[in-house]
Formats: structure tokens, C-alpha cells, sequence
């Protein structure tokens, strides 16, 4: 028996158990008198000690499960755009593919962020602070829902399934892997009718991973923050302490780390409603000012899982910018070309050679010409355009001997196949056993009249 208790004690303290002090007789008793008198309106957070009091302001909400409790902020977006232009922008301008069920403007749709007791997606794993955005009059209203005890979460589920279904759709950053899979297990445990998985939903971490995967550090909201706007959290808590910080105002009661937490998801969905706002701002107008080429490449080739038309138009944007490297555009030959190739789109083939026929060699790498040489021969049959292309990169110096030759090769035959055909003789319009024929005797007067 002294063994087991050994065990017991030890796995307590890879836990975090140990050391954490037992609520008093009076701490109780006051815990049941605030139990009791839950249903009156409270003007501060109270922990459930019911002795400490927070600077935490809010309101309780009543539901057909009891009160919960929330706060609302009014805060200015990072991203400061006019509101009507906001209302304009639809929010399909986001969509990761075009099966995605978005309607309305990015102004009706609601910002979630949530804070949870782990880091995994089990059922066990409850959401004790979800915070909700809404745009209104040029401002973006943060509604922050606290789970005070564990037995107001019906009530606080309750209340932001009917947020949620006052809006066409949810915003997200990685929502699709832990958001949604999180409250989506506890609206199913506690028989809510909403299907979040079924919910339309916007995930703003997949553009930002396509965007500046290998250009930062790590694809963090904390690091868009600091890249986009210059701006880096001073008092923040990391994702891994924030189920401890829970945990210990559960047990302990109020603490400053909690505050902590609220601070941080307050950030986490005004970057969210800012990092949406630049995105779609850039996607509505790809050559707007901010939007260096090499965004823009990246954002065309994200456009590929929607619609190959809109990336070919942004990648025409970064192929005739002033600004833009040879190296840049040869990678948007490459990849424009293959899917110009896959849909046919010959028109924007012709568009592009057009383009490209009164540059200098400079703007693309020699194979970069070959290819499009290549494409314009055989896809346009322009033999003449295809020629001027090809001598262009034969322009090129350091060029590899063996594709010199095989360049050089290909010119001659272009060569050929730009020379006019030959006058049609009188003798193609007679039969073909009299021109043959006539064939014979005038090669054997000519082998006659040979010295």
C-alpha cells in the first residue's frame, strides 16, 4: 500500500498537484453562498473562492441552461481600411477553394478565437474562454465568453451557438484543426443542434503559411503581428501555459496569469479581423501598394486550388512589373505555361508572347525563352514569333554548350519553316501519271545536255 501511495504522490507531481493548498471552512462557505446568489448581476469577475475580486468588468447573459458570463470591448482593427469598403469586399474573396460555402461581405461574418484546457482535440478538452468579433459601424466589437465554473458551460455554449447562427460564417486562424473540432465535441456532448463541422468557415492560416512559410521564422499570429504592423506583445502568455493558468484559478482561485489569458485572446481576435482585412485587400486588388511581386507570385499560386483563371491574371501582374526579377519571372513562365497547357488557354499563351516579343533578354533566363519559344511554335504555330524567342535566349551568355547547339539547331529548322513555299508549277495541275512523265523527259534532256 506504501507503494502505491508512492506512485500515486509522484505522478501528482508530474501533474502540477502537489503544493496547491486546500480550500478553508470559510472559503467554502463562501463559495456556496456565491453558488446560491449566481443568478444576480454581477459587476465584476468574481473567482470561486468568492473572496478576491478583478478588474474584470462584464455582464452575465441568461440562458434556458443558467447564467454565464461575458465582457465587450471596442477596439480599432490593426488593419485601418474605410468602412464601406469593407462592406464591399466579399468574403469568397478568402474561400481556400471554390466549394467553400462563403456569402455576405467579410463584414458579416464573425471572428473566433478560443482558449481550451489542452492542446489536443479530445472530448475531454473543454473551451473555457471564447472570444467573438463583430464589424459594426467601423469597429470591431469583442465579446469574450468566461467559463467561471464548470457547470455553466451549457449556458455559455448555449450563448454563442446563437451568435454564431446570427452570422453566414466563422473566421478562423487553424480553427480547421483545433477550433472547431473542439467546440464542435463539446456542442455534441452537451446535444446542442448546431453543426459547426458543417458551419461555413474561413481559415486564414493556410494563406499565411502559403505566403511566408520559408520567409519567417514560424507562421504564428504573434509573428504576423510583429512583420505586418511592427507591433509585439509586451504582457502575453505562450499557448502551452494557458491550461496551467486555468487549472490554478480553478483550484486557487483568481490570479494576475488569468488576466493574462483574456489579454491574449483579445489580441488574438483583433490580429485575426486585421490579418482578414489585409488579405482581402490584396486579393481584390493584387497590384495595390504594399503587395511586393513576390507575395503576389505566392498568392497566385495559392489562387490555383480556386480558380486558374484569377492566378493567371496575377501572375501576368508580376510578369510585366518593372520591378520584378528575371529569376521571379522565369518561375512564372514555368508554372503559368503547365497550366496554360492543362486548360487550353491559348488566348492568354498569345497574350503573353505578344508581351514578351519586345522585351529584352534580360527579363527572362535563357531556358525561360526556350520555353516559351517552344509553346508559341507549338501550341500557336507561329513559326516567326517562336524564332525571335529563341534568339533571344541565344542572347544569353553562359548558356551551356550543349543547349547552344540544341538551340541553335532548332533556330535553322524554325528558319525553314519561316520561308514562304514555292510557286505551284503548271505541271501540278496535270494528272499524276502525265507529271510524272513530263518528270522523266526533262531529266533526260538535262542529263543530256551535261558535258
Amino acid at each position: 500500500m506504501a507503494g502505491l501511495k508512492e506512485r500515486i504522490r509522484a505522478v501528482q507531481q508530474g501533474c502540477g498537484f502537489i503544493g496547491v493548498a486546500r480550500p478553508t471552512e470559510d472559503q467554502r462557505a463562501a463559495w456556496q453562498a456565491y453558488r446560491q446568489t449566481r443568478g444576480r448581476p454581477l459587476k465584476m469577475l468574481a473567482s470561486p473562492s468568492g473572496f478576491i475580486q478583478t478588474d474584470i468588468w462584464g455582464q452575465e447573459r441568461e440562458t434556458p441552461f443558467g447564467p454565464c458570463f461575458f465582457r465587450e470591448k471596442w477596439l480599432i482593427p490593426e488593419a485601418r481600411f474605410p468602412w464601406d469598403e469593407l462592406r464591399v469586399w466579399p468574403a469568397r474573396l478568402l474561400a481556400l477553394r471554390a466549394e467553400d460555402l462563403a456569402v455576405g461581405s467579410l463584414a458579416d461574418w464573425i471572428y473566433l478565437d478560443i482558449e481550451a484546457t489542452g492542446l489536443g482535440g479530445g472530448v475531454g478538452v473543454l473551451a473555457f474562454l471564447i472570444g467573438l468579433g463583430f464589424w459594426e459601424d467601423g469597429l470591431l466589437r469583442v465579446r469574450q465568453y468566461f467559463l467561471r465554473d464548470l457547470d455553466e458551460e451549457p449556458a455559455m455554449l448555449w450563448a454563442v451557438e446563437q451568435d454564431l447562427r446570427e452570422a453566414p460564417g466563422i473566421v478562423t486562424y487553424n480553427g480547421r484543426a483545433y477550433d472547431r473540432h473542439v467546440l464542435w465535441n463539446r456542442l455534441r456532448l452537451h446535444r446542442m443542434e448546431l453543426d459547426l463541422r458543417a458551419w461555413p468557415h474561413i481559415d486564414l492560416y493556410p494563406w499565411v503559411r502559403s505566403l511566408w512559410s520559408g520567409l519567417w521564422s514560424d507562421v504564428r499570429l504573434q509573428t504576423v503581428e510583429i512583420q505586418l504592423w511592427n507591433f509585439e506583445r509586451t504582457i502575453d502568455l505562450r499557448g502551452s501555459e494557458i491550461p496551467s493558468a486555468y487549472r490554478l484559478y480553478l483550484t486557487q482561485g483568481w490570479h494576475g496569469a488569468l488576466y493574462q489569458v483574456l489579454e491574449h485572446n483579445l489580441q488574438d481576435v483583433r490580429s485575426l479581423a486585421g490579418l482578414a482585412l489585409y488579405l482581402a485587400r490584396w486579393l481584390n486588388d493584387p497590384q495595390s501598394d504594399g503587395l511586393d511581386v513576390g507575395t503576389r507570385f505566392r498568392i497566385a499560386r495559392r489562387l490555383l486550388h480556386r480558380d486558374w483563371r484569377w492566378a493567371l491574371e496575377v501572375w501576368e501582374t508580376v510578369l510585366t512589373d518593372a520591378h520584378a526579377p528575371a529569376d521571379l519571372r522565369t518561375a512564372v513562365v514555368f508554372q503559368g505555361l503547365r497550366v496554360i497547357r492543362r486548360f487550353r488557354a491559348w488566348a492568354d499563351l498569345d497574350r503573353w508572347v505578344r508581351w514578351l516579343i519586345d522585351q529584352t533578354p534580360t527579363v527572362l533566363t535563357a531556358p525561360a525563352w526556350a520555353r516559351v519559344a517552344y509553346y508559341a511554335y507549338r501550341y500557336l504555330r507561329d513559326a516567326q514569333r517562336a524564332r525571335s524567342l529563341l534568339a533571344q535566349a541565344l542572347c544569353h551568355r553562359g548558356v551551356a554548350p550543349s543547349d547552344r547547339q540544341r538551340w541553335k539547331q532548332r533556330l535553322t529548322w524554325l528558319e525553314r519553316k519561316r520561308q514562304p513555299p514555292l510557286p505551284t508549277s503548271p505541271d501540278s495541275a496535270l494528272p499524276a501519271s502525265t507529271a510524272t512523265s513530263s518528270a522523266k523527259s526533262s531529266d533526260s534532256s538535262a542529263s543530256l545536255e551535261r558535258p
